[in-house]
C-alpha cells in the first residue's frame, strides 16, 4: 500500500533526523514537503537513497547555507526549496 506513495507531506509535524531513514521503505515517493521540520542536512541526506524522489520542501527548517550547498551537492538531480526560493 505505502508502497504507490507518490507525494508526502510532513510539513510541521514532530519529524527528526532520526525517523527520516523510516522514509526509505516508501520508495517510490517522488515529493517530499518536510517543511518545519527538526530535519537537518544530515537527515535531509539519507533521502539520496530515495530512487524517484524528484522534489524536496525543506523550508522552515534550520539548514544554513553551506548545509543547502552541501545538500543539492547530495542530491544532485532533486529539486531543493527552502526559505526564500521558489
Amino acid at each position: 500500500m505505502l508502497g504507490s506513495l507518490r507525494d508526502l507531506d510532513l510539513s510541521f509535524s514532530k519529524l527528526t533526523d532520526a525517523g527520516v531513514p523510516h522514509l526509505l521503505a516508501v520508495a517510490n515517493i517522488g515529493r517530499l514537503r518536510l517543511r518545519g521540520t527538526k530535519v537537518t542536512r544530515s537527515g535531509a541526506e539519507v533521502l539520496s537513497r530515495l530512487p524517484e524522489l524528484a522534489w524536496l520542501n525543506l523550508a522552515g527548517t534550520d539548514l544554513g547555507w553551506w548545509d543547502r550547498v552541501r545538500l543539492r551537492r547530495a542530491l544532485p538531480k532533486v529539486t531543493v526549496v527552502v526559505d526564500g526560493e521558489g
